[in-house]
């Protein structure tokens, strides 16, 4: 422990862009060009308690709003209640790196991408093209990459834009699999029903009724859905959650539930329809095994031609869903799936 405590005292753990670590990858980038040049960015912010404390090393306060600049006109004195974390994870070879971490609090959409422009700018000094940007959708994230130059509009999508230390280099802007998944899952339970155009009306009651069955009857029909999947108020935050209600396995369920003519399943096609599509659709932006079949294959071009009729159908149903009024459900609100 004590070696360990020793070995750590040499780091710089300071909020800010991580020097050593950049100083790292510039050697590793020199070594082994093939596998420390492209890369992608990860950017999500975590909650931590606020707790303000002397630091006798450094003589001052810790604990309060930090982003490791000089320039104080974007520091206030809020006690830090999140930190902000940007980490780069490689394309070609095998590894990860925190580049840089910020102690916030409510951080708006311009300093953030003030810090991520510099962060992106300083991976291009030591020879890191950046080709991805990855994050959720939180509100502050979608107002950043519209401030970039994205277009994330249903009738015009450009999910670009260009690289602030090379304009002639785009970078992509991904919104994380994950939590795309769970804010459909919130979505779908808060609107209670989604209209589908040419199928029908899908309904979160089918997946509580799915659940009362099987739990009278004592038996599932292999899937693993319970009472936390469909009362997941308190568990938020757990993908697997969601991943296990947007299932084939649920959606082959109310399949069965329907052809045995169980009452109230009656209506449950179009739910059926968009369970399986989310999974499917879940699956090729989860995949991450180059020997998995079907949907969960790893993206390739082989694999991107026979699956690009199923995202096209997908990406025509995700942009043509309405919610009860009618109403496009990807629209400027703060529930349109990060949109």
């Amino acid at each position: 422990m004590f070696e360990c405590f020793r070995w750590m005292r040499n780091i710089d753990g300071r909020p800010g862009f991580s020097h050593q670590m950049l100083e790292t990858l510039k050697t590793k980038h020199d070594t082994d060009p093939w596998q420390y040049t492209l890369c992608s960015l990860m950017i999500d912010g975590m909650s931590i308690k606020s707790h303000v404390q002397w630091d006798s090393r450094r003589g001052c306060m810790r604990g309060f709003v930090d982003l490791g600049m000089e320039d104080q006109d974007i520091d206030t004195g809020d006690v830090a209640a999140e930190a902000l974390v940007i980490l780069a994870v490689d394309v070609v070879g095998h590894w990860q790196a925190p580049i840089a971490y910020f102690l916030t609090s409510r951080l708006s959409a311009a300093v953030q991408g003030k810090l991520l422009k510099q962060c992106i700018i300083e991976m291009h000094k030591i020879g890191l093209n950046l080709v991805a940007l990855v994050m959720d959708g939180l509100t502050t994230n979608v107002s950043m990459a519209k401030s970039f130059g994205c277009r994330i509009n249903p009738s015009d999508i450009h999910p670009f834009f260009p690289n602030p230390a090379d304009s002639d280099k785009s970078v992509a802007v991904i919104f994380d699999a994950c939590h795309m998944l769970k804010l459909m899952r919130n979505l779908f339970q808060s609107y209670g029903s989604l209209f589908i155009p040419n199928v029908g009306i899908a309904q979160f009651k089918h997946f509580e009724m799915l659940n009362e069955y099987q739990e009278v009857e004592g038996l599932h029909a292999a899937n693993k859905l319970t009472s936390r999947h469909v009362d997941f108020h308190r568990q938020k935050m757990k993908v697997k959650l969601a991943a296990q209600l947007f299932s084939s396995s649920v959606s082959k369920a109310l399949l069965l539930a329907r052809t045995l003519n169980v009452e109230g399943f009656s209506d449950s096609q179009p739910t059926e329809y968009l369970c399986a599509l989310i999974d499917r659709l879940f699956d090729i932006f989860n995949s991450r095994n180059p020997r998995a079949k079907g949907f969960k294959a790893a993206l390739s071009r082989e694999q991107l031609n026979k699956s690009k009729a199923f995202l096209i159908e997908a990406k025509t149903v995700l942009l043509t869903l309405r919610i009860p009024d009618q109403k496009l459900l990807t629209c400027n609100s703060r529930r349109s799936m990060g949109v």
